[in-house]
């Protein structure tokens, strides 16, 4: 992935946006919402010798497209792709009682708990715009590209005797997590204030209801779907909020298009398997500082990491 990543950036002098463009497909004399673009990991696809599949999507509709004509964008979603999928990973190894494109593999937003279109996140990717080299002032080997999280449940799609732990929680109720600088876009920086914030709404806001089995609408296990969907839970993107192995990704709300805290997380012992933004391999222990791994997220924050 590494590889691709940087082939794709020495093709297009940038790394891929996700979701990447608005589907051009009009519904009711409308275009269709940006979340239902494709990600930035199906931009990979030639650059990952599966160019056969790239070549088959029509990227001017939606990923989930199924007309039964000449678009079946949802045939190439559901596409099994082993070299995104984890070893060490339940999910990864279990059959389908329906069918779907999983990926353990997701691109960094960074410290932002917010996906909004008119924010750019301080990660690598955001919406419709691609980093450029010249933007990860923090320095390539100092910024985070991609993480691996958990495959969920799926909503029972998972063969139940592989089937792996619920790693999403959905809460219907709750406060948002949106004290910040940037209220708007919900960005964070890697402080030990910022820090401290993040934490006691992870705590109060979702272990808490996750504990006490309240607030939970069963929409807690979707994460790594689909590694064709730009939409955020389904789809393969992650944050910097809550270090490696915290505990189930949170989202409190019920939208597609929000994020709030989706983790960093691995069956590994001890802690996640990052790809930097110079195309290294990292293996990140998950007692890593809060503040530390906060700013290893951005590309631009500003922060000194020293050794990690």
């Amino acid at each position: 992935l590494g590889l691709a990543l940087h082939n794709y950036e020495g093709t297009y002098k940038m790394f891929p946006p996700s979701p990447v463009g608005q589907p051009t497909e009009a519904v009711g004399g409308r275009y269709l919402q940006n979340w239902l673009a494709w990600s930035g990991v199906a931009m990979l696809l030639p650059y990952m010798e599966q160019d056969n599949v790239y070549k088959r999507a029509n990227f001017n509709y939606r990923w989930d497209n199924n007309n039964g004509g000449t678009v079946n964008n949802s045939v190439v979603a559901r596409q099994r792709i082993e070299n995104l999928l984890c070893p060490s990973d339940p999910g990864g190894n279990a059959r389908y009682t329906a069918n779907m494109g999983p990926t353990s593999y997701n691109l960094s937003a960074g410290p932002c708990s917010n996906w909004s279109v008119g924010t750019r996140k301080p990660g690598l990717v955001t919406l419709h715009v691609g980093s450029r080299m010249g933007d990860i002032t923090d320095g390539t080997s100092n910024s985070i590209a991609m993480s691996e999280s958990k495959l969920g449940l799926n909503l029972g799609q998972w063969d139940p005797n592989k089937r792996p732990r619920v790693d999403w929680y959905r809460v219907v109720t709750g406060n948002r997590l949106q004290r910040s600088n940037n209220a708007a876009g919900r960005v964070w920086q890697g402080t030990q204030a910022h820090a401290t914030l993040i934490k006691q709404w992870y705590e109060s806001e979702c272990l808490a209801k996750y504990d006490s089995g309240s607030g939970w609408n069963g929409a807690s296990d979707e994460q790594g779907r689909f590694w064709a969907a730009g939409r955020v839970y389904w789809g393969p993107w992650f944050n910097t909020l809550m270090p490696p192995n915290a505990g189930p990704s949170c989202d409190v709300d019920s939208s597609v298009t929000d994020m709030d805290l989706k983790n960093a997380s691995s069956y590994h012992t001890g802690g996640v398997t990052v790809l930097l933004c110079d195309g290294s391999v990292k293996f990140v222990t998950e007692n890593i500082d809060h503040v530390l791994w906060i700013g290893a997220g951005s590309i631009n924050g500003g922060e000194t990491l020293g050794e990690w």
